[in-house]
């Protein structure tokens, strides 16, 4: 195959399937490369290399299942999360299956914790959180908070709105047939 001409090279059909095995690992080969260059290149940027020195931790796992792990950071970060383990009851109901899951008691992992960094504005970003039963239930002044039922009546009738519409019209069904005379 070598011996032709450089223009009439080309991988034909039957060396192919004879040296299959080759080709099989040069394939690996290339992937594995494009694999390793692409996380090199993917890799954080960073204009300073000193890592930051955690300047304090502690954490105690105990035999109960609770914990307690605490560090900071030389950067300011600080980080406190607790957890232990609580038993919930369970109602009576349905899995995604349908199938009836019968009323019992469950241990679950409750944690709280919480979490501080300053900003690239110099502003110290506070964000305490419990996940329970309930789910993740963070709070921090930086979040959104969404309006009382008392904000949202108020601001109605300050602009002059009517705090329900009533509509006089009927809905009309939804239909899929085209109407009038056009077409799509």
């Amino acid at each position: 195959m070598f011996n032709k001409p450089a223009s009439t090279l080309s991988l034909e059909l039957p060396y192919l399937v004879k040296n299959l095995p080759c080709v099989i690992n040069m394939f690996k080969c290339a992937v594995f490369c494009v694999i390793f260059f692409a996380a090199a290149f993917a890799r954080p940027q960073s204009n300073d290399p000193t890592p930051i020195p955690i300047v304090a931790q502690y954490s105690n796992n105990a035999p109960d299942g609770s914990f307690n792990t605490t560090y900071e950071t030389g950067n300011g970060i600080k980080v406190q999360n607790s957890g232990y383990i609580k038993r919930i009851h369970v109602p009576a109901h349905e899995d995604e299956s349908g199938k009836l899951v019968e009323e019992h008691e469950e241990d679950i992992i409750v944690q709280v914790g919480s979490f501080s960094y300053t900003d690239t504005d110099g502003n110290v970003i506070s964000l305490s959180y419990i996940a329970d039963e309930n789910g993740f239930q963070p709070t921090g002044d930086h979040l959104p908070k969404a309006p009382q039922p008392d904000q949202t009546e108020s601001f109605a009738r300050s602009v002059g709105q009517p705090q329900q519409q009533q509509f006089t019209q009927q809905p009309q069904p939804f239909s899929l047939q085209p109407q009038g005379q056009g077409q799509f």
